[in-house]
């Protein structure tokens, strides 16, 4: 992905193609750009299209292209896809924190779609250290890990994000004796 120029497709360092406003549904302009890539367990390409309506862009294994709203949310970066195919999406310089989203493995059709679910600071909607998210990451364990403007924090239990009691993220306690605090934190 390029800042202005769209989402650059290579083989063995050569350029196979460029993909841009005129061959795909990203938005591109001073103030939208690519700021982040993933491919989810069935091959298809997720983008982050930073200050778009349709903030969220898929590109299908065979080569389709959809444009997805997430709502009020334009500015995101990072993208995570976790075990059970969600999509995890950083939303920086924003309070909206995090942004999780299931394609019910129907990336084209967003009628099937599960509404994109907000992660905040507030207990049972996340429980964030701090809306202010700046980076994230799946372990080999699938566990989800975000790193905050308070410290990491950590979903040990992702694949209920979306249920009516989601777990929390939850910080990691460090220390000996009396001198106890949050890693980072």
């Amino acid at each position: 992905g390029a800042y202005w120029q769209g989402l650059v497709r290579m083989n063995k360092g050569v350029v196979k193609e460029i993909y841009n406003p005129t061959n795909s549904s990203l938005r591109l302009n001073i103030i939208n750009f690519v700021s982040g890539l993933a491919i989810d367990r069935n091959g298809h390409l997720w983008i982050c299209n930073y200050g778009s309506d349709s903030a969220l862009v898929v590109r299908t294994k065979t080569g389709e292209w959809k444009a997805l709203s997430l709502g009020n949310v334009s500015n995101v970066s990072h993208i995570v896809v976790d075990n059970n195919n969600r999509k995890w999406i950083v939303t920086p310089r924003s309070s909206f924190g995090l942004v999780v989203y299931d394609d019910a493995n129907s990336p084209l059709n967003p009628n099937k779609h599960l509404a994109p679910r907000i992660l905040n600071t507030n207990e049972g909607q996340g429980g964030l250290p701090d809306n202010q998210v700046n980076c994230i990451a799946k372990d080999l364990d699938g566990e989800i890990w975000i790193g905050t403007q308070k410290g990491p924090a950590v979903f040990s239990n992702p694949s209920n994000i979306l249920s009516s009691k989601p777990s929390d993220a939850r910080q990691i306690v460090i220390g000996e004796g009396t001198d106890i605090g949050y890693l980072l934190g």
